[in-house]
């Protein structure tokens, strides 16, 4: 027990060294700081150029200083220079005028599309589904269609489930048309 309370006095001692050494650094640098600016003080200005005139700033002039040491006169003369009124105010995320023109352009475009008339509903989905074929001795194919519950057996030409013409049957797939809505499918045979 007291070993491990002598090695936190031991640490703690090693601590308080470690700030009284960066304290006396920092003191030490500011005052070299100090030394360097009233080494660089200006001369004394004349009473007709008692004024400081601005230079604009051209990417030439925002040059970082080859020296770190404060350039007071150009300080000074930066403070003088009014700041222009910013456009907006930063605190306030109102849309900016480009925003609101977007908006209302796309607005504009939705109330044209949902005035414009409605198109025909899409026909619905053709509920077979092609299962195979068949040739039998150089006569007509004929395919076999099957839905939920019965199984159709077609050949070209033919009319089945009361709308649906079959309009060609190959071995790839066989062609549908649904005469109530005049809409043709392709149907693919298994593999």
């Amino acid at each position: 027990m007291k070993q491990k309370k002598r090695l936190e006095t031991a640490v703690t001692i090693l601590l308080g060294v470690v700030c009284v050494a960066l304290f006396l650094r920092l003191a030490f640098r500011m005052r070299a700081v100090d030394a360097v600016a009233a080494d660089q003080t200006p001369p004394p200005a004349r009473p007709e150029a008692s004024r400081v005139r601005v230079i604009p700033r051209t990417p030439a002039t925002q040059a970082l200083p080859e020296s770190p040491a404060l350039n007071l006169v150009a300080y000074q003369a930066l403070e003088s220079t009014p700041l222009t009124a910013p456009d907006r105010d930063p605190f306030s995320f109102a849309p900016t005028p480009q925003q609101i023109q977007a908006s209302l352009r796309a607005r504009q475009a939705a109330e044209a599309a949902s005035a414009a008339p409605p198109g025909p509903p899409p026909p619905p989905p053709v509920p077979f589904k092609a299962v195979g074929y068949s040739v039998k001795d150089q006569g007509p194919m004929e395919a076999y269609l099957a839905d939920q519950q019965q199984v159709y057996v077609v050949h070209e030409g033919d009319v089945f489930d009361k709308t649906y013409r079959v309009l060609k049957i190959t071995p790839a797939l066989i062609e549908i048309e649904d005469e109530s809505f005049h809409h043709t499918v392709e149907l693919p045979f298994p593999e």
